[in-house]
């Protein structure tokens, strides 16, 4: 029996910016009929038409998208076989959307890192996912620098702290030494004051 997925529009945020600057309908298993602006048919799979190959609906349109804004994506990938092509196509999907949906404020350094050994796989199947890398080094250098801020953060608030913990224990030194002193001051009166009266007497 032929099942139909309707869309509903919902555009992510990221950070108050969409991180590739796309905007990716969000395919929900409701009727009727469309997936994005294309009427299309899922085959027994629940797959839809790509190119040569079927993806998940959810696929097609991050890919439909990728493919209108950077065709160059998809010029070289030309690997055959009826499921290696499809899962890598769905893999890019997924990490595309996955960059999509994060929060740079959030995102961190394992994330980045993660997120480009994934871009190098894709290179290794043939994917040109330059422009994907550069939005991606951008992101790790202003994470970078954030840490790099938070870091020097922290360690004029350590400073400050050690500054005062340090002065407090002057502070308490110079009172006791003033104590010391004091009542060094007040034996040495009342000893010359014994020795005044002892020879008084």
């Amino acid at each position: 029996m032929i099942d139909v997925y309707n869309v509903r529009q919902q555009t992510g945020m990221v950070h108050q910016a969409g991180f590739l600057s796309l905007e990716f309908p969000v395919v929900a298993r409701r009727r009727p009929r469309r997936i994005d602006d294309d009427l299309l048919v899922l085959d027994e799979t629940g797959r839809v038409p790509f190119m040569q190959w079927h993806v998940v609906p959810e696929a097609f349109v991050v890919l439909k998208k990728v493919a209108e804004k950077y065709p160059e994506t998809f010029a070289n990938f030309t690997m055959v076989g009826p499921f290696i092509p499809i899962i890598l196509l769905e893999s890019l999907a997924k990490a595309i959307v996955e960059l999509y949906e994060c929060k740079l404020g959030e995102i961190s350094q394992e994330e980045i890192a993660n997120a480009m050994s994934t871009m190098q796989n894709l290179e290794e199947v043939h994917f040109n996912v330059d422009w994907l890398k550069k939005r991606l080094l951008a992101v790790k250098n202003l994470v970078h620098c954030d840490a790099l801020e938070a870091l020097r953060r922290n360690q004029q608030v350590e400073m400050e702290s050690l500054r005062a913990r340090r002065m407090s224990l002057l502070e308490k030194e110079m009172a006791l030494c003033e104590k010391e002193i004091a009542e060094a001051k007040k034996e040495t009166t009342e000893g010359l004051r014994g020795q005044f009266l002892q020879r008084q007497v």
